[in-house]
């Protein structure tokens, strides 16, 4: 998913339905606004109700310049919360600080950060 300008807005909360799969790199230049939760995973539908998340088998990154936030108005963190579901050997990369409000699954893989984030 890639944000050049302007804002990608989820505003559900659901823990079924208000998630955001990326299967590949989020990189956000303009404004991300997440109220549910983010899944690095592939999502596919396994029924006219229900998704299926396998793991990504890409490494992935998380990146830009962009603004990430929780809420609309007095954010608290950038992502409520955030799965990780990464079968590659080099896993997810956070190339960007971010906090969570909620709760950081590791489902499989590993995350790789720097001393800024």
């Amino acid at each position: 998913m890639t944000i050049l300008s302007g804002e990608y807005r989820n505003a559900n909360t659901s823990t079924t339905t208000g998630a955001t799969y990326i299967a590949g790199n989020l990189v956000n230049n303009g404004i991300f606004t997440n109220l549910g939760a983010v899944v690095l995973g592939s999502a596919t539908t396994s029924s006219s109700t229900a998704l299926s998340i396998t793991a990504s088998s890409q490494s992935q990154t998380i990146s830009g310049t962009g603004i990430f936030q929780n809420l609309t108005t007095s954010s608290t963190a950038n992502l409520s919360s955030l799965t990780v579901n990464n079968s590659n050997a080099t896993g997810v990369t956070l190339a960007v600080p971010l906090s969570l409000s909620g709760t950081l699954t590791i489902t499989a893989g590993k995350i790789n950060t720097t001393a800024t984030n």
